[in-house]
């Protein structure tokens, strides 16, 4: 799976070389704040996530006076705080949470104003449309404690999804300070049990399919660099 977002960061960046009159911008940042709510059938609840560092590469050209567009390619990395073990006393029984990294690749086209000015500091306003390749397993482990049984209560995989965002900044000859807020709703897949009963041979358990919905926000504080060619 990194070897294609690999693939797909060195496409941006070659076709980039090969454009002229270009703006290439390398950028690093940080999450300032993260919302990731998970839809139930009372409405979505709030995961707790911590914030999360983003790498990326984007070029563009200026296509009119102050109008800019392009493409680019981000890595982010979010790292959930998966919740401690859970008891129900009514059913004598203990769920163990666990999940991977929720990772996210957009890649995506944007279009840049930029307020050009008699000083070195020029601002900027931009968006971002495009798709975001996602990544992580999502999972949990029942116990019976009478029966002293396990098994796997659910199992999700994330699901590529449709990516956009928009944001400002403001450029200082070729450093760049940006604020982006990301929107990423994506869906997963897998299966959730619906019963289980124990058996001499074990426990039975009845599984069904299902896709879970999950939104996925941000706002992202970066800093970065750019070339010029």
């Amino acid at each position: 799976m990194r070897k294609k977002y690999l693939l797909l960061i060195g496409l941006v960046l070659t076709f980039s070389v090969y454009a002229e009159n270009n703006t290439i911008e390398v950028k690093g940042g940080y999450d300032v704040y993260k919302k990731v709510e998970q839809k139930d059938t009372n409405g979505y609840d709030k995961l707790k996530f911590k914030n999360g560092f983003n790498l990326g590469a984007e070029y563009r050209r200026e296509i009119f006076e102050n109008i800019q567009v392009g493409a680019g390619l981000e890595y982010n990395f979010n790292s959930d705080k998966t919740p401690g073990d859970k008891y129900n006393a009514a059913e004598n029984s203990t769920i163990k949470y666990s999940s991977d990294d929720l990772d996210s690749i957009p890649l995506y086209a944007t279009a840049r104003y930029v307020f050009r000015n008699r000083t070195d500091f020029t601002p900027y306003v931009k968006v971002n449309v495009g798709y975001s390749f996602n990544s992580g397993d999502m999972e949990a482990k029942k116990t019976l404690h009478d029966v002293n049984k396990s098994f796997k209560a659910y199992d999700y995989s994330a699901k590529d999804s449709f990516y956009y965002a928009f944001g400002t900044g403001v450029e200082y000859k070729n450093f760049i300070v940006d604020l982006t807020y990301e929107i990423n709703d994506f869906k997963a897949d897998g299966k959730r049990y619906t019963n289980v009963s124990d058996t001499p041979g074990g426990l039975n358990v009845s599984y069904k399919d299902e896709d879970v919905k999950f939104k996925n926000q941000k706002l992202k504080l970066s800093v970065g660099y750019q070339f010029d060619f």
